[in-house]
């Protein structure tokens, strides 16, 4: 059922993440010490942010504490972890890393060492970066401490997941029902309705989508974009890929549309994907929109982290793991429970 995965040529930096996974932290920096420019650097840790566990972005920056190198990019990305995840490079969650191919995808499964088959599992659709708002490493280790596994979906090429009028994501839906079963053992997935799915940019509209096709426990959109294509009644992008009956048959999806207040583009979007889903929702369910205060950019997290919230706080937020913490944000129920 696990494919090993195969060749990734269709992205540019491909050949750098294949070749990094290979090797060890300490090698990465050794790397990095060898270029000689900052361009490269941001370029060798964009790569890192990919893919690397909680404990492997220690080892790196540990390694550039002891050689007291002056790369600016590197101090900073020790700073920003320690802002967006306080502790996490002085003790990481203890986290494995698992990866398959399927249906033309590549799956990074994060999963606790010590985690039961009661953890649950967040699956994650990035953006056109490979990243859920925030570097993966700060990803993993919030989740990990909110008791939480990853499933990180890529796409092997700069398509959307919704390409195909919707038919990609369908095929990733199939191969998500297929393969959650087989790593239940190691991730506390069992299959879709244990999970919840968050997408962010490019892939936050799909994230709605695919917990409704899951039957998913929780479907979140993080700055989602989307065109008039996409949202057209009849013939759009979206009501080709969802299927009422299907749908109808999962239970009520628990879906949050989330933006930032004060970003213009995003908050239009996000209204214009909140009007399609109160008009053309097939089945009972909510939708929620959140609007975050003070957050202007395409970068929520980062937004958030400037308030003073770390990364742990911020999703326990989205998660809606009581006790929330009071960060500001103004909500509309757009789709009553039934």
């Amino acid at each position: 059922m696990l494919n090993p995965v195969s060749d990734t040529q269709h992205l540019p930096w491909a050949d750098l993440e294949e070749e990094l996974l290979q090797e060890s932290p300490q090698q990465w920096y050794e790397r990095i010490r060898a270029v000689d420019s900052n361009n490269l650097v941001n370029l060798h840790r964009m790569v890192i942010n990919r893919f690397a566990t909680p404990a492997e972005l220690q080892a790196c920056l540990e390694a550039h504490r002891r050689d007291g190198s002056p790369w600016p990019s590197m101090r900073n990305w020790e700073f920003q972890a320690s802002t967006f995840v306080p502790g996490l490079i002085d003790e990481p969650q203890p986290i494995r890393r698992h990866r398959w191919e399927a249906a033309g995808f590549h799956f990074y499964a994060y999963g606790h060492e010590t985690a039961g088959t009661e953890r649950p599992c967040l699956i994650g659709l990035p953006g056109d970066y490979g990243l859920l708002m925030a570097p993966g490493p700060f990803v993993i280790e919030a989740l990990a401490r909110l008791g939480w596994d990853l499933i990180l979906v890529r796409r092997q090429r700069r398509e959307s997941f919704l390409a195909g009028d919707g038919a990609r994501l369908l095929e990733l839906s199939d191969a998500l029902q297929a393969t959650l079963p087989g790593i239940s053992g190691s991730l506390g997935a069992g299959d879709g309705r244990r999970c919840a799915v968050l997408g962010s940019s490019t892939g936050a509209l799909a994230a709605l989508v695919l917990a409704e096709q899951l039957g998913a426990r929780r479907g979140i959109a993080l700055c989602a974009l989307a065109s008039e294509a996409m949202l057209r009644p009849g013939d759009g992008v979206l009501d080709r890929c969802r299927h009422p009956e299907a749908e109808a048959s999962a239970g009520p999806s628990n879906l949050l549309l989330v933006y930032p207040a004060e970003h213009d583009q995003d908050r239009d979007h996000a209204l214009r994907i909140a009007s399609y889903y109160r008009t053309r929702s097939p089945r009972p369910g909510s939708l929620t929109l959140r609007g975050y205060e003070g957050c202007h950019g395409h970068t929520l997290h980062r937004d958030l982290v400037e308030q003073g919230w770390t990364l742990t706080e911020i999703h326990r937020h989205l998660l809606e793991q009581a006790p929330l913490p009071p960060i500001r944000c103004r909500e509309e129920r757009l789709i009553p429970p039934a």
